[in-house]
């Protein structure tokens, strides 16, 4: 009796171990353990997908979405942010230049709503459209059939009607705003109280140039300052005109829906990621040189074949984009790595897309 009482409690034990071994081997919930802090599965792929929105083109967006190599190589990435934003609190970088910072903010719910809503909410090129602009277009598509650019074509004429969007919502809100510059300022470069008058509200002299110089501290500090040497006027006046243009889109229309609290996770994801740059940029001060045109050309005629969906304009314009962003990352995986020895990392590998 003994004995058989024996086994059954040997049983149950047994019993209790299995479970806890298989509840262990399907904890998905966390991907990721940092200095005892686990982040979750949902967070990873939160900004995952954010991700292969800001560096792929978007007809591959679903099927890079889906795929598990990809969320492995962007675990990395995923770990190399944690750890940079770390390294942003540490320093209390995210607390300094607060000008810019919301700014930059502002800029980020801004895109993030021309994307979500603005973008969204266009009609698609017709067959039609598309064909027109072939036809017309057909030296820029030189050995390339018209359902090869077909994807692309729809994506440009689709950018164009966006662009054509977001200038009629402006200039709609701009029918009932009174808008003055300060023609002391703008055209005789003298210290006024006041530089932009948009409605009752005063924009001050200390407040508009102290961002104007923060901005171009930062182009400064991306390797890109040539632009401010070569055209201070037309750089001036973009920077006033993207200025006014943000902050009606931003307070007339924005503010007045519920876009922050809805995409609350999304918008700090990619503030973090700004805030991120910025810093980056002051640690690697004088480091970061723009990919040239030759670069650019020369990766263009070695993976000829792999833009033949596109004219030759909007291949350069994707792999300027596309090697910027390698060059930078690079740069911020090689800071990271200096850091990287301070912090205990254990990955979950009960994740599938980490089996592969």
């Amino acid at each position: 009796m003994v004995k058989k009482r024996s086994s059954i409690i040997l049983i149950i034990i047994g019993l209790i171990i299995f479970s806890s071994v298989v509840v262990s081997a399907q904890d998905t919930s966390w991907v990721v353990e940092i200095n005892g802090k686990k982040y979750s599965y949902d967070d990873f792929v939160m900004k995952f997908n954010i991700f292969i929105e800001l560096t792929a083109p978007r007809d591959q967006w679903d099927k890079l979405k889906k795929d598990k190599k990809m969320m492995k190589d962007y675990l990395e990435v995923y770990i190399n942010e944690i750890i940079l934003w770390d390294r942003v609190k540490r320093d209390k970088y995210d607390t300094q230049n607060t000008r810019l910072l919301n700014f930059t903010r502002q800029q980020v719910i801004i895109n993030l709503y021309i994307m979500k809503v603005v973008y969204e909410g266009l009609k698609e090129p017709t067959d039609d459209e598309i064909a027109t602009f072939y036809d017309n277009n057909k030296d820029k598509f030189k050995g390339v059939k018209l359902e090869t650019a077909a994807t692309q074509i729809r994506e440009y004429l689709k950018q164009q009607k966006l662009q054509a969007e977001i200038k009629r919502r402006i200039e709609k809100i701009k029918e009932n705003i009174t808008i003055q510059r300060n023609p002391d300022y703008f055209e005789k470069g003298q210290k006024t109280s006041w530089v932009i008058k948009i409605g009752d509200v005063i924009i001050t002299y200390d407040e508009f140039t102290g961002l104007l110089e923060d901005y171009k501290q930062k182009i400064r500090d991306s390797g890109q300052g040539a632009i401010l040497d070569q055209q201070p006027v037309l750089f001036l006046q973009d920077f006033t005109n993207n200025y006014i243009n943000n902050y009606l889109m931003y307070n007339y229309e924005i503010k007045k829906t519920d876009f922050e609290k809805k995409f609350s996770a999304q918008i700090d994801y990619l503030y973090q990621r700004q805030v991120m740059e910025l810093y980056v940029q002051e640690k690697l001060k004088g480091q970061i040189k723009p990919v040239s045109q030759e670069q650019i050309r020369q990766y263009y005629e070695t993976y000829k074949s792999k833009f033949a969906n596109m004219s030759p304009e909007q291949a350069y314009q994707y792999i300027s984009q596309m090697l910027n962003m390698q060059l930078y990352q690079t740069m911020v995986n090689n800071l990271v790595q200096q850091y990287r020895d301070e912090y205990l990392i254990k990955k979950n590998y009960t994740m599938s897309f980490l089996q592969e």
